[in-house]
């Protein structure tokens, strides 16, 4: 729902029922609750479950996850082509540990 200010929010709506004495439906009872906070709060999590926090970049949960559904992908179209490429980079860990101890002081890497 588009706010008074422009901006976007997410509701929850609740209906119920008021029946009269021959049970026939008299009203409509509408609750509506702003839960934008806890969507974006959820949207984050799932962001963070995917991404690494140092860098933001994709993790490896996310890179198996694409990975899985390229394979399934190829299994129903045997037109539909995918390839993983390796790379070693020397010394690496070196950068990689040095970098997560002190990563509070580098800016994310987007």
């Amino acid at each position: 729902m588009c706010h008074k200010n422009g901006s976007r929010r997410i509701l929850e709506s609740t209906a119920s029922t008021i029946r009269n004495d021959k049970e026939e439906v008299e009203k409509l009872v509408i609750v509506n609750r702003d839960i934008t906070d806890r969507k974006h709060a959820e949207e984050q999590l799932a962001h963070n479950a995917l991404h690494d926090a140092m860098t933001g970049l994709p993790n490896r949960r996310l890179f198996l996850d694409r990975l899985q559904r390229c394979f399934a992908e190829a299994q129903h179209d045997f037109t539909f082509h995918y390839a993983v490429v390796l790379l070693d980079l020397d010394r690496f860990k070196i950068f990689n540990d040095t970098m997560g101890t002190v990563g509070e002081q580098w800016p994310a890497i987007r």
